[in-house]
């Protein structure tokens, strides 16, 4: 009775996965019916010329999503992945910006079969013709360190800045190098705003322990020092914090068959929008909440530097031996904090 009983679940659950991808266009249609502008696209692969269809990939970016992240982000997008689990098997691409609060913003997502170049390419070359960008020069992409991202990045999105996750590499190098003595130098030298500042800090890592420091010179510190950062995108971030809380969504509903965990997912984007307008309605000034308080905490900071205006836009502002130049209209400081 018992094997019996367990054949039978087994032929229920198998049939109602396959089922799963035999409405797999339906459910897309109604999305694109009932949700304007938006895309899907189901990418399918046959074993032999006349076999049937299989499904291998598809790519998933909300119309609403899409106008608000281009009128109202900046350009920078989190890239990450995460594996599925259950009876579907592959894993989960994600591409997160970041709002006028400094919180996440969910573009594009797609279930791919596997984490790889071929994925990644297909995956960021939809997600660069959804956000209509011809040239790349201006924007940023963060990842963590997947193996082959870096090329791919480089192609599709060919002259944009790439940056890799600080977190993942202190994770790689106190494998070897542990200790929170070691850790804070880490992070001094990953935050470190300027050249200058980041050759002081290698120097005191050099002294302390040499073996570490020369390690932690085998990851380009263009890839994840603060001091090589572009300005002009106005985030300064050296870890991929953008997609990592989109992914604790994830995990809530990666178990589940394709067809509800991406009715989840959607569901999820809905009530996070409605969440977020009904928090934006309560805000007290101009800006976001966490803007505000970063805001606040500088201009605490500013106090006892003496400030002179030097021309045009221009003003030097110096305490103690310390001294910068302060652009107004290029919205820029040579302390580059």
């Amino acid at each position: 009775m018992v094997t019996r009983a367990l054949k039978e679940i087994k032929v229920k659950t198998e049939t109602a996965f396959k089922d799963q991808f035999k409405k797999l266009r339906d459910y897309a249609q109604e999305c694109l019916n009932s949700i304007p502008n938006s895309t899907i696209v189901i990418h399918t692969v046959r074993v032999v010329p006349d076999a049937p269809p299989v499904f291998q990939r598809i790519y998933i970016c909300f119309g609403p999503v899409k106008r608000g992240f281009l009128d109202g982000c900046r350009k920078v997008i989190g890239l990450d992945g995460c594996f599925l689990k259950g009876q579907l098997k592959g894993e989960i691409l994600t591409a997160v910006g970041r709002d006028a609060n400094n919180q996440m913003y969910p573009i594009a997502w797609a279930v791919v079969e596997i984490e790889n170049s071929s994925s990644w390419t297909w995956f960021l070359e939809l997600l660069k013709k959804d956000l209509e960008i011809t040239t790349a020069e201006s924007w940023t992409l963060i990842s963590d360190q997947q193996k082959g991202l870096s090329n791919v990045i480089s192609h599709v999105f060919s002259g944009a800045e790439h940056r890799n996750c600080a977190r993942h590499i202190h994770a790689n190098w106190s494998k070897k190098h542990g200790g929170m003595v070691l850790r804070r130098h880490f992070w001094a030298c990953a935050k470190s705003p300027n050249e200058p500042l980041l050759h002081r800090t290698l120097h005191d890592l050099r002294k302390l322990d040499p073996e570490a420091a020369q390690d932690l010179e085998k990851y380009p510190f263009k890839l994840w020092c603060k001091a090589y950062f572009r300005t002009d995108v106005n985030c300064d971030t050296v870890e991929n914090n953008l997609s990592e809380p989109f992914n604790g969504t994830l995990l809530k509903c990666r178990e589940k068959l394709l067809i509800p965990m991406l009715e989840d997912i959607r569901v999820a984007m809905m009530r996070r929008i409605g969440k977020k307008r009904n928090g934006v309605l309560k805000w007290s000034g101009n800006c976001g909440p966490l803007i505000a308080k970063k805001l606040n905490k500088n201009i605490f900071a500013s106090q006892g530097w003496h400030v002179d205006f030097n021309g045009d836009d221009g003003y030097e502002i110096k305490k103690g031996r310390q001294q910068f130049k302060v652009s107004l209209s290029g919205r820029s400081c040579s302390c580059r904090r």
